[in-house]
């Protein structure tokens, strides 16, 4: 982060609830603030072109997965909402044991959905060993493929494509979208807790 960087307007505003609800669900405040930071800047009527909206500029589809009675326009709701999909995304992610690296993984499917990072799992894990990763990613080697860094070079692989359920379309991710929103995180969650250290007189 550059030192004179200029910080969000409501930066500190929404720190109780991000406190909150990274406790409940057993996320470090700092990611999660960081990435309420790079989804919306702290902005709570932000809307995204493809239709994400709030602090944590969910989808509509997802809001009402996690909870039906939200109408998505109420910050709180928004950011809990956000934090619980985090939570959601990174408890299916049990085949990383590293937890910072669990969390970029889980980041990246954040962005740009899970159907890609397991495609780059799954062809990071083929490339390592020369056999296809097992059903679920159970009982799987140990290996590089466990490291964001290595894998994350495998979203731009021709290989690495979903199907469209509903049109049955080829598509490919915008890897370099979800790349730099796993590093601009991760900077900014560097950041903030450094500076939470120096306000604890620690650092």
């Amino acid at each position: 982060m550059n030192r004179n960087q200029k910080l969000p307007e409501n930066y500190f505003k929404y720190d109780s609830w991000i406190q909150e609800f990274s406790n409940l669900y057993k996320i470090p405040w700092q990611l999660c603030k960081a990435q309420v930071w790079q989804e919306s800047a702290f902005d709570p009527s932000a809307v995204s072109s493809c239709g994400a909206v709030g602090l944590m500029q969910l989808m509509p589809e997802t809001d009402f997965m996690l909870d039906r009675d939200y109408d998505g326009k109420d910050p709180r709701g928004n950011l809990e909402n956000g934090i619980r999909y985090d939570r959601w995304l990174l408890d299916r992610f049990f085949e990383i044991p590293n937890e910072e690296e669990r969390r970029k993984f889980a980041l990246a499917a954040y962005n740009g959905g899970r159907g890609y990072v397991n495609k780059a799992i799954e062809i990071s894990y083929d490339c390592e060993f020369g056999e296809a990763i097992p059903a679920g990613h159970k009982n799987a080697k140990t290996g590089r493929w466990q490291l964001w860094c290595h894998t994350s070079a495998y979203l731009c692989s021709p290989y690495c494509v979903i199907k469209d359920r509903k049109t049955g379309k080829t598509l490919k991710p915008d890897y370099r979208q979800i790349l730099d929103y796993v590093d601009h995180i991760w900077e900014k969650y560097e950041f903030i807790k450094l500076q939470t250290l120096k306000v604890l007189g620690t650092a």
